[in-house]
C-alpha cells in the first residue's frame, strides 16, 4: 500500500528505507522518546544561544549564517540518507536551536513576550492535534490531499516572493494588513494539519514494519513540522501586533 505524507522529509526517507528492512522495526514508543530527545536538544540549544547572544559574547550575524547553512545541509543529508538520521537529526536539532534563538531574539526585541506566547501556542497545537488524531484517526486520510496541495502552493509562493524581491517587488503576504494576516492564518492551519498527517504516517509506518532507524528519521520530520509551526505562529502574532499598532 502506498503511503503519502505532506512532510517531504518523512516521505523521502521512508521511500529510501524500503530497500533496507531488517528484523528490527520501529515502534511508536521509541519514536516518541526520540522525538522528545530532539525537542529537548533544540530547546537546550535555543536557551544556550539566547544566553550567549544576550551577553553579547558572540557575533549575531555569524551565528545566524553558520546555523542556517548547517541546518540546511543536515536536512538534505538526512532526507537522502535516512540511515544516518540518528546522527544528523541530533546535529540538526542543535543548529536549529541556534537559528531559532537568533530569529526569536530579533522578534522579541520588537514584540516583547512574543517568544513565550508562540512557544505555548506551538505546544498547545501539537497536543490538540494529537488528541484530535487519536479521537478521529480517519481525519488524516480526508485532509491529506488538500494539505499536500496547500503546502506545495505555499512553498511555490515563497519561491516566487523571493524572486520578485530581488527586483524590488514585495508581495503583501508579509505585511500586517488583512492579506498578510490571512495568509499567516492559512499557513499556521496547514502546519497544524501537517502534524496530524505526521502522526498518522508514523503510526502507519509502525504497522507497515518500517526499519528501526526510521524512528530517528520520523522524529526528525516531526521536529521540522514543529519548527515550521513555531516560526509561522511567531510571524502571525507579529502581524497581529503590528496591525494593532497602526
Amino acid at each position: 500500500m502506498k503511503r503519502v505524507n505532506s512532510n517531504p522529509f518523512i516521505t523521502s526517507g521512508f521511500e529510501k528505507s524500503k530497500t533496507g528492512y531488517n528484523n528490527k522495526t520501529m515502534s511508536v514508543y521509541s519514536t516518541i522518546i526520540k522525538s522528545l530527545i530532539l525537542i529537548g536538544i533544540t530547546v537546550t540549544s535555543f536557551g544556550t544561544t539566547w544566553s550567549v547572544l544576550k551577553d553579547g559574547t558572540s557575533d549575531f550575524n555569524s551565528l545566524l549564517i553558520i546555523s542556517s547553512i548547517a541546518a540546511f545541509i543536515l536536512s538534505i543529508l538526512t532526507s537522502f540518507i535516512p540511515k544516518i538520521a540518528n546522527v544528523t537529526s541530533i546535529l540538526y536539532a542543535m543548529f536549529e536551536g541556534v537559528l531559532l534563538s537568533s530569529f526569536s531574539m530579533v522578534m522579541e526585541s520588537s514584540y516583547p513576550g512574543i517568544v513565550f506566547s508562540a512557544t505555548c501556542l506551538t505546544f498547545a497545537v501539537a497536543i490538540a492535534t494529537l488528541l484530535i488524531y487519536r479521537r478521529t484517526p480517519t481525519l488524516a486520510g480526508k485532509i491529506r490531499k488538500g494539505v499536500t496541495i496547500g503546502i506545495t502552493s505555499v512553498f511555490l509562493l515563497y519561491i516566487l516572493s523571493f524572486i520578485l524581491s530581488i527586483f524590488g517587488i514585495y508581495l503583501p503576504i508579509y505585511g500586517g494588513g488583512t492579506i498578510g494576516i490571512g495568509f499567516s492564518v492559512l499557513v499556521v492551519a496547514l502546519a497544524s494539519f501537517s502534524l496530524i498527517l505526521d502522526y498518522d504516517f508514523i503510526l502507519k509506518n509502525v504497522q507497515y514494519g518500517a526499519p528501526k532507524y526510521m524512528e530517528w528519521y520520523s522524529a526528525f520530520g516531526l521536529l521540522v513540522t514543529l519548527i515550521w509551526l513555531y516560526v509561522e505562529i511567531v510571524q502571525l502574532i507579529a502581524k497581529l501586533l503590528q496591525g494593532s499598532r497602526d
